[in-house]
């Protein structure tokens, strides 16, 4: 199992070619580090679309739109 120094490599490189604030890329690593199961390719684009289409959301918002994300696939 990775540690998490190698899990925040990871979502970094996974990552990188999406440009959030810093908020939400905080939230989103964290929970990476915690959750790093729930979160595939398409996940990374799936948040990617959703922060286009609703720029002001929470990260509260995007990491439960990332679970159910998780749990429909």
């Amino acid at each position: 199992m990775a540690n998490s120094t190698q899990l925040r490599a990871q979502y970094a490189e996974r990552s990188w070619d999406y440009e959030l604030p810093d908020h939400l890329e905080l939230a989103l690593e964290d929970d990476y580090v915690q959750n790093s199961h729930l979160y595939s390719e398409e996940t990374f684009k799936c948040i990617h679309m959703l922060c286009a289409l609703h720029p002001e959301i929470t990260s509260a918002r995007l990491l439960e739109s990332v679970r159910s994300w998780a749990e429909s696939s």
